[in-house]
């Protein structure tokens, strides 16, 4: 079976044939990654020149954007970090690695510190992101307007970005159009199966960690009383919310701080999104599998949601896939993937009108 055609589109030109592939794509990070490779055996080394190798080093630079796609299916729109050309007796060859337009949110600064009042979280997201031209959409309610959100001067936009989206218990991904996505549940839309015995399994495992599990998690906040904001002074108490997780020792405590104004019931809601989502991540499991694709036809990639069902492991439910490696070598093409139930990404609910929640960890 030939090898899926993936294809680096970059300034109007598609190159492809690349004989090492590794394409990386996770829910928790805000930027596909790729890196291709294209190696030729020359019996002169200056004969190389000659060659398609060359022509692909000579027309991509660090900073292109770039589009890699398998197949028809757009994957990644970006730039290119790194480009490397070499050689040897018989050998000539080229690498190419990037990352997606998101990328930038890593690596740039917020570089004044900004006092943003009485905007919608996604007006927040799109203001942070306007100077690097980076498209941002929403999936869901983001609730009501932000009392205030404090951009620093010197962190990172993507830092500011989670934080700015914990309050309102969203995740921030990444699109193959290279924007910005903020959604709730981190599902991609699609489902699929994969089964033992009739999915192309070639390893799989699974891991159970109870380590940041807890029996009671404890949600503490300024709650109102009467006033209209922390502006009112003293017209404010401390409220706690509290939610237990039955399968672990109730000695085990963690306490939880929210900024900005909660009622009580809002703190209990978000202490039992904590437990959920502790507990979701608390079991994973890992397989890889020959190919790229689902049996639906479209490529395994993170989000998706997989019933799994899995003798040897002991597992039938439903999974999400938290992050994905496409790669290509001499073995073939390869996927492998990380999955976590679909708790991991536990939606408690719209906040209430006026809530702004994001825990901090209080360390006792």
């Amino acid at each position: 079976m030939e090898p899926e055609k993936l294809t680096l589109r970059v300034n109007g030109t598609e190159y492809g044939g690349w004989t090492s592939v590794r394409l990386n794509s996770d829910i928790d990070r805000i930027a596909t990654s790729f890196s291709l490779s294209l190696s030729e055996r020359w019996p002169d080394p200056r004969m190389a020149e000659t060659g398609g190798l060359s022509i692909i080093s000579r027309g991509i630079s660090i900073g292109d954007t770039c589009e890699v796609s398998i197949g028809d299916t757009l994957v990644c729109t970006g730039y290119v970090d790194r480009v490397e050309k070499s050689y040897g007796a018989q050998q000539h060859q080229v690498s190419v690695s990037g990352r997606s337009k998101t990328s930038d949110l890593i690596d740039s600064a917020v570089d004044r510190d900004q006092q943003i009042r009485g905007k919608k979280l996604e007006d927040i997201a799109r203001h942070l992101c306007a100077p690097h031209g980076i498209d941002v959409a929403v999936e869901g309610d983001t609730g009501p307007p932000l009392e205030e959100f404090h951009a620093k001067i010197g962190e990172t936009i993507h830092g500011e970005l989670e934080r700015l989206c914990a309050l309102r218990a969203l995740l921030v991904s990444d699109g193959p159009g290279g924007g910005l996505i903020l959604t709730r549940s981190g599902a991609g839309g699609g489902r699929t199966a994969l089964r033992l015995g009739r999915s192309p399994i070639l390893s799989g495992s699974a891991q159970w960690d109870g380590g940041d599990r807890f029996g009671t998690i404890l949600v503490r906040g300024q709650q109102p009383l009467g006033g209209t904001g922390l502006r009112d002074g003293p017209a404010v108490a401390l409220g706690e919310g509290l939610a237990t997780d039955p399968e672990i020792r109730g000695s085990r405590v963690k306490i939880l701080s929210a900024r900005g104004r909660a009622t009580v019931e809002e703190l209990r809601r978000q202490a039992e999104q904590d437990v959920r989502t502790r507990k979701g991540r608390a079991n994973s499991l890992s397989y890889s599998l020959a190919g790229w694709r689902h049996p639906g036809g479209g490529l395994w990639w993170k989000g998706l949601t997989v019933w799994v069902e899995d003798d040897l492991l002991g597992i039938e439910g439903e999974y999400r896939i938290r992050s994905v490696n496409l790669a290509l070598s001499e073995q073939g093409t390869i996927t492998d993937l990380s999955l976590t139930p679909p708790q991991a990404y536990a939606d408690a609910g719209d906040p209430a009108p006026g809530s702004a929640l994001a825990l901090e960890e209080t360390i006792l």
